[in-house]
């Protein structure tokens, strides 16, 4: 795992992980980094001040994405083939529960402020809506235009968003879901085969990475308005960009490349967005 630095853009520091490392979340509030190493069936707990890892928490092979509530100190770990979603402590570093979701969950989104965890499934295709106090499944949002590929959420707001498209050719779209009603509101256009999404919650701002843009090989960021619903740019990336965070202190949003080619992987800085 490589560490970069916001005020110089450069690499600062590697820290050694598990195999396969694919999948980071952070807790702002302790400081604490949690990579999932897909190929040990392990997460990496990382103190952030002095980047070292201090934990490894066994978590099964079929791990997929991580998402973490600063708010109550919870992480949450889809499985892709158990069809389930593992709750870990942040305070011990142990698995606490396991909650059956819809086949084949892959993204995951907390709202810290409603304490609402938000999965995406495919069989059959919805976002399924889980209570972070009960660990319990509270509701199913239907997806009837395709699967959901990619989950965030603005807190400030309280609107999730979930983007969605499986052609290669055609464009995709990211629903926006009432985190009140558990209803998708709107349908924002983004680019082919959507994989991940970040929200700005300072300026409502959300970015969608689309791993495909024809005719060519290399991928675009979807820039979204969230007060309008709106598309606000479309940003030519590197090929097959993947993760995508944004930084709200300095208005920033970081993309991963990675290229199929062989090419060494890269990190795309985007500059702060017109609204």
């Amino acid at each position: 795992m490589i560490v970069i630095s916001s005020r110089t853009n450069k690499v600062v520091s590697h820290i050694s992980v598990g195999r396969n490392a694919d999948s980071v979340a952070v807790n702002p509030a302790t400081n604490t980094i949690y990579v999932g190493n897909s190929r040990d069936g392990t997460i990496s707990v990382i103190d952030g001040q002095t980047r070292t890892v201090v934990a490894t928490i066994p978590i099964g092979r079929d791990e997929g994405l991580i998402a973490v509530n600063p708010a109550t100190n919870t992480i949450y770990v889809t499985h892709l083939f158990a069809n389930t979603v593992s709750v870990i402590s942040g305070r011990t570093n142990t698995v606490t529960a396991t909650i059956p979701v819809a086949q084949f969950p892959q993204s995951v989104a907390v709202d810290p402020k409603t304490n609402t965890i938000y999965v995406t499934g495919m069989a059959p295709d919805e976002v399924t809506v889980i209570s972070g106090q009960t660990d319990k499944v509270v509701a199913h949002v239907p997806f009837p235009q395709g699967t959901p590929r990619a989950l965030a959420v603005n807190p400030a707001t309280d609107i999730v968003y979930a983007a969605s498209g499986s052609n290669s050719n055609g464009p995709g779209s990211a629903a926006v879901i009432s985190g009140q009603t558990n209803t998708v509101v709107a349908n924002i256009p983004i680019g082919a085969l959507p994989d991940a999404a970040a929200v700005n919650p300072k300026t409502n701002i959300i970015y969608v990475t689309n791993q495909w843009v024809s005719p060519g090989p290399n991928g675009s960021v979807s820039v979204l308005n969230g007060q309008t619903n709106k598309p606000l740019a479309t940003i030519p990336g590197g090929e097959a960009p993947e993760g995508v965070a944004a930084d709200p202190n300095t208005n920033r949003a970081y993309v991963a490349n990675a290229p199929t080619d062989g090419s060494p992987s890269s990190v795309s800085v985007l500059g702060p967005c017109p609204r």
